[in-house]
């Protein structure tokens, strides 16, 4: 029996073409903050940024909020594509204009605000971080420049600002997020715990006591240590669909993941580890496997997770993070051209003390350069599709042009006639490549490679009369 031809292919042109996804190293497509991707001037009214520290998105509207610490404000940007080559922000909140910067403890001024959350709900969620509180924002998308906030936490009154380790105080907190099931989390970092506030629209709007502690074995202590109950001035905090708290565990070079975290018992053990071993060790390692100073995190709807990483200047992504045994390596490198590179300089490529991170569009990922004074976007490589002019045709000539059309990001298309070797075709979006034929049916396939491994077939009859 005559075997198909399909069985002579390659396996690797069978098999689904893979998602879109991120290349290691890959430039991003959009910088906020400043002029172009090699600038990082020290110039930041109105449109610029001096020290960037937090970002965040609104799905529904588009709009991107960054949080510049050093001028003690937040920038409310229209999109991130119009905030692009130093576009002016749309409004600012913690100052009463785009010209002023000093710090204040009042309902609608700002100290050093770090970590910053959009929720579900459209509430701004906002780590005040000198002032040692959260403050919220509620319809953040609409508010005006120098707006009050709406709700405080971490203190009884907005024009207070005390550290404490307590049920109701916070000391230097870094991270926030609001969890599907409204739930508050935060990064409480120089008493190196997280905080969590269940049902937090139904909390009064000042002074509400905490309902979990992860990190302590209760409200009332802080200290570091490097166990899997202990935490070490954690920053990022984020809750993915459904219900796991990841951690970035600042102090201890590694990310902690809580499973099921609201149901968990004050200082309950972590039930993983990355960037570490074990739960024992928290040693900085520049590889695939290391961290050093993880900053904020962030979790894709496919379960991806990624980090950034202060110390080593990139961003990792862990694949299907959930599920990954402790220590596990990363699948992905932003800002490095690879796991062993940690040079910092101002382009589309490199990155400078990353901090913030949060999904952008389509996909995308906005992260904070803090010292380069930037925000960069990047897009995921679209999976390429390709098809032929014509998927049938006749000749009599014995050679025969054949073309087509690629659409995504391509790097090349390649061909082949039956069985025959693979050649590159000439073009990639658009495209065509001279066959040899033999008499009768030729089956010629067409094959669209994308940047990040994605691919696309095509399949063409030629008769040679």
């Amino acid at each position: 029996m005559k075997r198909s031809l399909a069985f002579l292919l390659p396996i690797f042109l069978a098999a689904p073409a893979a998602a879109d996804q991120f290349v290691d190293g890959q430039a991003a497509d959009v910088v906020m903050g400043m002029a172009n991707f090699t600038d990082i001037t020290n110039n930041y009214f109105p449109g610029l940024l001096a020290l960037p520290i937090g970002v965040t998105r609104d799905t529904v509207t588009g709009k991107v909020f960054v949080s510049d610490g050093n001028t003690n404000r937040i920038l409310r940007y229209s999109s991130d594509a119009a905030a692009r080559n130093g576009g002016d922000p749309e409004a600012v909140l913690g100052q009463p204009n785009f010209t002023s910067a000093s710090a204040g403890t009042t309902r609608s001024t700002l100290d050093e605000p770090h970590g910053l959350h959009l929720d579900a709900r459209g509430r701004l969620w906002v780590a005040d971080q000198d002032n040692n509180r959260v403050l919220c924002y509620v319809e953040a998308a609409t508010r005006a420049t120098g707006a009050e906030a709406d709700f405080v936490f971490g203190q009884t009154l907005f024009t207070n600002n005390a550290a404490a380790t307590s049920q109701t105080g916070m000391s230097g907190p870094s991270g926030v997020w609001v969890d599907d099931a409204d739930n508050l989390w935060v990064g409480d970092t120089t008493n190196s715990r997280v905080l969590c506030f269940f049902a937090i629209s139904s909390k009064a709007p000042g002074g509400a006591a905490a309902d979990l502690v992860l990190g302590q074995p209760n409200f009332v202590t802080g200290s570091n240590g490097t166990t899997a109950g202990k935490m070490s001035a954690p920053f990022g905090v984020c809750v993915d669909a459904v219900g796991t708290l990841w951690v970035a565990d600042t102090g201890n070079h590694r990310v902690l993941r809580f499973d099921n975290a609201a149901g968990k018992a004050n200082g309950a053990a972590a039930d993983g580890v990355l960037g570490q071993p074990g739960f024992v060790t928290n040693g900085t390692l520049l590889s695939q496997s290391g961290m050093d100073s993880p900053f904020y995190l962030v979790v894709e709807p496919n379960g991806t997770l990624w980090v950034t990483q202060l110390g080593q200047n990139r961003a990792l992504g862990f694949f299907n993070a959930a599920n990954l045994a402790d220590g596990s390596p990363a699948s992905r490198v932003l800002g490095q051209p690879n796991f062993v590179s940690d040079a910092s300089v101002a382009d589309a490529r490199t990155f400078g003390t990353p901090a913030g991170i949060a999904l952008g569009p389509e996909g995308g990922l906005l992260i904070v350069q803090s010292f380069q004074r930037r925000v960069l976007r990047f897009s995921p490589f679209r999976t390429p599709t390709i098809r032929f002019t014509r998927t049938k045709a006749s000749t009599s000539s014995p050679v025969f042009t054949t073309s087509g059309r690629a659409t995504g990001e391509v790097t090349r298309v390649r061909y082949r006639v039956g069985n025959s070797a693979f050649r590159t075709a000439n073009g990639t979006n658009s495209w065509k490549a001279r066959v040899k034929l033999r008499s009768g049916s030729n089956k010629i396939f067409a094959f669209a490679e994308g940047p990040g491994g994605e691919s696309s077939l095509a399949r063409q009859t030629v008769i040679k009369k």
